[in-house]
């Protein structure tokens, strides 16, 4: 007996007049034929999941808009981990959705217009937050409290949290809400309130907790650990920086990216689980400060891009003095995420005693500039942004506790190539006021930038190079760096 096509079985139980002439076919073949009949049955409950969501959805919805991001670019090429809102990424009729895609991927592909429209609204019914479920916080810096709270802004529980002089932008990478189950309700993730601007600091507080939707505590994990570098012992004490929610392509499961940064100069990032487990670390001498994942639309493959400064020289030895600036590098490390497997160390700095890692793609370096000496402030690659389908664009900055802020935007292909630098008008006119004070003569233009571009070196897993490179796998070495002539 031959079955009858599964587009023209969905036509059929959604009352297409296409099939109007065939009705009395399909449904003789159906008294007969129990695999079409188990198929009718299927399409016909997940249809009527959809019906349910439909009367369930309130008719008019009042949810609020969010606040205007600043965008550079079109997101053709890089595309960041979109932050999660309402439900999207589980829920059973979701699952089921992906259930009927996978199994009958001719009638998703094929189905008529009542499908699609079906479909559609279903999926922005899943897309819209619910009420009682935690859609964003507020921190009370009087209370010293952060409070989750749903789409119609009621308050729903809230976590004892110490800020400790922190902007609120600084207290968005220390607590996220995502989905870790994929169950349409979502979880909160809040790292504890370590090192603060002014206040104390919290000795081994590389602890996150995890919070169910109701505000129970789920789990709770130390990542803060002791270790030595080059035979110097170091003490845990890590503090969480920065916490980036990902989703893994392969598993369909939402993990947790942990970036910290140790008192002194050493950095650990961990990957774990929806359940806090530990997945894989990258261990790094010198800090970075701003993470961000990229995806390549045409390939679908992913980079990790951490941005920040090497905390040792040309021979990799430890610099600890800024009276040493001039040794400091501004860097950017590119990570293939899904290899952060075990714990391992960077290539540029492999003195941790561990298994160097295999996730590096990428490693730059920039050079120090002589600015960086007169305002004696450590450069490092601040800020990662996006400019166009083809380009990145970082902030090299230098300006903290108050100091001088001298910015400047280095542009990168989608290759990691640098290929421009740009000096800011914050730039310029601090060169300016420096120059006035008689504190330097040179003057910022086209040879200024054109030596911060010569500057630039790329690392091969063994050496520096003048020209773009990538790590290879094959060149990685536990021995230090090369003692050949500095590149700066």
């Amino acid at each position: 007996m031959e079955h009858i096509e599964e587009i023209v079985l969905e036509l059929y139980i959604l009352g297409s007049p296409e099939t109007a002439d065939e009705r009395p076919m399909i449904e003789a073949h159906l008294k007969a034929c129990h695999g079409c009949r188990l198929l009718a049955s299927e399409i016909t409950s997940f249809y009527a999941g959809v019906q349910e969501e439909m009367h369930r959805a309130p008719i008019a919805l009042k949810v609020p808009l969010p606040k205007p991001v600043k965008w550079n670019g079109s997101p053709e090429f890089f595309e960041p981990t979109p932050r999660l809102l309402g439900t999207w990424g589980g829920g059973t009729l979701l699952r089921r959705l992906r259930s009927l895609v996978r199994r009958r991927p001719i009638v998703m592909a094929t189905g008529g217009f009542a499908v699609i429209g079906a479909l559609s609204f279903m999926l922005l019914i899943l897309l819209i937050p619910r009420k009682g479920n935690p859609q964003r916080f507020t921190y009370s810096p009087e209370r010293e409290a952060v409070s989750f709270v749903d789409v119609e802004g009621k308050v729903l529980w809230e976590v004892p949290w110490k800020g400790e002089g922190r902007p609120f932008s600084a207290v968005e990478k220390l607590v996220k809400i995502v989905d870790l189950d994929g169950d349409g309700e979502n979880e909160a993730v809040v790292a504890v309130s370590s090192m603060g601007i002014g206040g104390p600091r919290v000795k081994n507080a590389g602890l996150l907790r995890a919070y169910s939707s109701r505000g129970a505590l789920l789990w709770e994990r130390n990542y803060s650990r002791a270790f030595s570098w080059r035979g110097r012992a170091f003490e845990a004490d890590f503090n969480v920086s920065e916490i980036l929610p990902v989703l893994n392509p392969e598993t369909g499961t939402r993990e947790l990216i942990v970036l910290m940064a140790h008192v002194h100069s050493p950095f650990v990032l961990v990957r774990i689980d929806n359940d806090g487990r530990e997945i894989g670390s990258y261990w790094h001498f010198g800090h970075f400060f701003s993470a961000v994942m990229l995806t390549d639309t045409n390939s679908g493959s992913q980079h990790l891009v951490l941005a920040g400064v090497k905390d040792v020289d040309w021979e990799n030895r430890a610099i600890f003095s800024e009276d040493d600036v001039q040794q400091w590098r501004p860097v950017l490390a590119a990570l293939d995420p899904w290899k952060i497997l075990g714990t391992t160390a960077a290539t540029v700095t492999p003195g941790f005693g561990f298994a160097l890692s295999e996730a590096e793609l990428h490693y730059i370096a920039f050079p120090t500039i002589s600015l960086d000496s007169i305002v004696r402030s450590k450069p490092r690659i601040s800020e990662i942004s996006h400019v166009d389908s083809q380009y990145l664009s970082l902030w090299r900055n230098n300006g903290v506790n108050g100091r001088l802020s001298l910015p400047f935007q280095y542009t990168l292909t989608r290759d990691f190539e640098v290929v421009d630098v740009k000096a800011s008008d914050a730039a310029r006119n601090g060169f300016a006021k420096l120059r006035s004070e008689g504190r330097i003569r040179e003057r910022l233009d086209e040879s200024y930038l054109s030596e911060m571009m010569k500057g630039i070196r790329y690392w091969d897993g063994r050496e520096w190079n003048a020209t773009s490179v990538s790590v290879v796998r094959e060149q990685r070495s536990n021995l230090p760096n090369p003692k050949e002539k500095p590149y700066y």
